[in-house]
């Protein structure tokens, strides 16, 4: 297989992909700013993928971070990165991020890596699947790490919010067979959880033949299932 030709190039010569599928919220964007000002080996390690025509197959917001930050003059940038957490734990006071980031900023350019060798089809391809996260992230494990650290990094540590009866059914994060579903009835058992679990209740939607497997799945007894277990997909007309 040949070797990938990698350079550096000007960002005013590197394209964003206006057919690239993917968006970033404001908030997102300004925290991958943050990680890249205190963090800026990042590029290197994972350089900007584009084609031939130094269109961008992968690294799109990237790209949209370092536009953002050349629009910075050196004193924004300076008072900015010393101000985030992390650049007090950097080993030599931040010098080499500083310094790093001033020759950035006399001459803004990202070092990128050229998809010459891939076909029309298989850069379709790397567009999407760069993008996609078959992994999930392991919410006890996660809790031995700095929730603000992860929260600065742009990692989720929440589970996602499934709405109110209110809204279920035009909530995007619900699942379709539970569209319209009221998911706060009367009389729900309030359940007290600690301030560490990501998500305090659990909803379990199952068949009444299929108890038995369910708890045992879960670990537990079938009565302790009943006792602990809201719906049925029967009760719930599903």
């Amino acid at each position: 297989m040949d070797a990938v030709k990698r350079k550096l190039l000007s960002l005013a010569k590197i394209k964003a992909n206006q057919q690239n599928p993917r968006v970033i919220s404001e908030s997102k964007l300004k925290k991958l700013i943050n990680s890249l000002l205190v963090f800026p080996q990042m590029m290197s390690l994972r350089p900007i993928t584009v084609d031939d025509e130094n269109y961008v197959l992968g690294g799109n917001m990237r790209l949209t971070a370092l536009g953002r930050i050349a629009q910075m003059s050196w004193e924004e940038l300076k008072s900015h990165v010393e101000a985030l957490p992390e650049f007090a734990e950097l080993p030599d006071g931040g010098k080499a991020v500083l310094d790093f980031w001033e020759t950035f900023l006399s001459k803004p350019q990202a070092e990128v890596q050229y998809a010459s060798q891939m076909t029309e089809n298989e850069r379709k391809q790397f567009i999407i699947k760069d993008n996609v996260s078959f992994g999930d992230w392991d919410y006890d494990e996660l809790e031995n790490w700095d929730a603000a650290q992860l929260e600065d990094w742009g990692v989720d540590t929440q589970l996602p919010d499934f709405g109110s009866a209110e809204n279920a059914g035009s909530n995007n994060n619900l699942p379709p067979e539970l569209n319209g579903v009221d998911l706060m009835p009367d009389g729900l058992e309030k359940l007290q959880g600690d301030d560490k679990t990501a998500m305090q209740r659990v909803i379990i939607c199952y068949k009444e033949d299929e108890t038995e497997a369910v708890a045992n799945l879960l670990g537990i007894t079938t009565e302790d299932l009943e006792k602990k277990v809201v719906y049925r997909l029967e009760e719930l007309g599903i």
